[in-house]
């Protein structure tokens, strides 16, 4: 699966105009972030299924000049159903992290070659299925957050 990689925002608490559909909305848009994708960047993160794991990859280009010299990670969280309950279904605590596929950013690009997610650790039973509630790149400790997370752009 291949996510776009989309800027992170404040959630709009306190609207003061409306979009052209006529929907409640803020201006102007707040981000949550200093370091992010400029209007000309563009970013990704790939995740497929292995055998025990999960492999993620990531690329981001055109990143703010705050982001320079910042590790970002791959972070995502999901649900893993399946029959893993004594041979009964049922649905796992949300799982996941930021994971060790890591970047030091350097002249606006993160490049993040396929890696383990967990180190082979997620055991996932047949029939099991992840649902992904979220996905993105975050800044690595002592920083938190996330700063680009999986979405849909429209150009």
């Amino acid at each position: 699966m291949v996510f776009p990689l989309v800027n992170t925002f404040a959630p709009c608490t306190l609207p003061n105009t409306v979009n052209s559909d006529g929907r409640d909305a803020c201006k102007p848009p707040t981000p949550a972030h200093a370091c992010a994708l400029s209007e000309t960047g563009r970013g990704k993160v790939t995740i497929a299924a292995a055998k025990q794991d999960l492999m993620v990859a990531a690329s981001a280009k055109g990143l703010t000049a705050a982001c320079d010299g910042l590790q970002l990670c791959v972070t995502m969280s999901f649900h893993a159903t399946g029959n893993d309950c004594a041979g009964e279904s049922c649905t796992a605590v949300e799982l996941g992290g930021t994971g060790p596929a890591c970047c030091v950013v350097s002249n606006g690009t993160c490049e993040i070659k396929s890696t383990s997610m967990f180190d082979g650790t997620l055991i996932p039973a047949n029939n099991t299925g992840l649902e992904v509630t979220s996905c993105g790149l975050a800044y690595a400790s002592p920083y938190y957050g996330t700063v680009m997370s999986c979405g849909i752009l429209f150009r």
